[in-house]
């Protein structure tokens, strides 16, 4: 009599899929990003050596338009050093995406960077909390001034990129995109450091004709963030209540975070409805007059009617 045929074997477990560097979607998000590297490189290039990518780099902007309005700021010669160390990290960071996408990579959307550009953002948050100016006149905000205003102006971005870069980290899948996104959020954290810090040094200053207070400018401008991202909890200047401070236990806010102290993030819809400055993620305007390139925020944009 002949033995029981063996068990059937168990089928076999399919090989692991191959590693990605990037999907689709992780290109998508660091284009995303690329837009505020290319706005961070041009102001503070600008800022320290009176031009841009152009001069710098040429071939990083990939043939894309020129920005406008920028200038040579007239800073200290600690604060042309902050100007140009931020404005080649930056340079490298696009140098960075542009290695890793290669051809996927976007070219340098159209950037406004004028002293029209920056009066019209600290306009508005000095409006939106009823705020008034020494004497009754106009406000003429221009970051190329001095170091203050400079410092000011240098506020607004990083901090922006820090939260894209943030939101991205939970997102991306690719080991590269991974690696990319953590290596370029680590610098770009330093940098919104670096700038709190240097502010958090002359926060009780004034500045005049202003009305207000270092600290109290940076908490105006958080909360016109606030107000275009139609959040309450993903931006905090330098000075805050106590019970908002790091456990509770403290007012001045020297590294923005949230309740366990930990970065903060924003969506993609989030980031461009402050970069656009107009609160909506579909009309460009403020830093991005013709909107911000890539397959983001082409998502968003309204079709333009044609002109009759």
């Amino acid at each position: 009599m002949l033995p029981p045929p063996p068990p059937p074997l168990p089928p076999l477990c399919p090989p692991p899929p191959l590693p990605v560097n990037f999907t689709s979607s992780d290109v998508d998000r660091i284009n995303l990003a690329l837009n505020i590297h290319y706005l961070q490189a041009e102001f503070f290039l600008h800022a320290a050596f009176g031009h841009g990518l152009d001069k710098v780099n040429a071939k990083l902007a990939k043939k894309g338009p020129p920005p406008v309005g920028g200038r040579k700021a007239q800073l200290s010669t600690r604060m042309e050093h902050v100007a140009k160390e931020l404005g080649l990290q930056s340079t490298g960071h696009i140098r960075a995406i542009h290695d890793k996408l290669d051809k996927q990579s976007i070219c340098r959307p159209l950037l406004n960077i004028s002293v029209g550009v920056w009066d019209s953002l600290i306009s508005k948050a000095l409006i939106h909390n009823h705020t008034e100016v020494d004497g009754g006149g106009s406000l003429h905000f221009d970051p190329y001034e001095n170091d203050a205003n400079f410092l000011i102006a240098a506020y607004v971005i990083p901090y922006i990129g820090l939260n894209t870069l943030v939101d991205s980290s939970n997102r991306v899948t690719g080991i590269q995109a991974r690696k990319l996104v953590s290596g370029l959020m680590g610098v770009q954290a330093g940098q919104d450091a670096v700038i709190r810090t240097l502010l958090f040094e002359i926060m009780e200053n004034k500045l005049p004709p202003y009305n207000v207070t270092v600290a109290k400018l940076t908490n105006l401008v958080s909360d016109l963030r606030h107000k275009l991202d139609h959040t309450r909890k993903a931006d905090e200047g330098l000075s805050v209540h106590q019970n908002r401070g790091a456990e509770k236990q403290v007012n001045g806010n020297l590294i923005s975070a949230n309740d366990y102290s930990m970065a903060i993030s924003r969506s993609p819809q989030q980031i461009l409805q402050v970069l656009y400055g107009t609160g909506d993620a579909s009309v460009p305007g403020l830093f991005f007059p013709k909107g911000a390139n890539g397959k983001i925020a082409g998502i968003f944009l309204k079709p333009r009617r044609p002109k009759l």
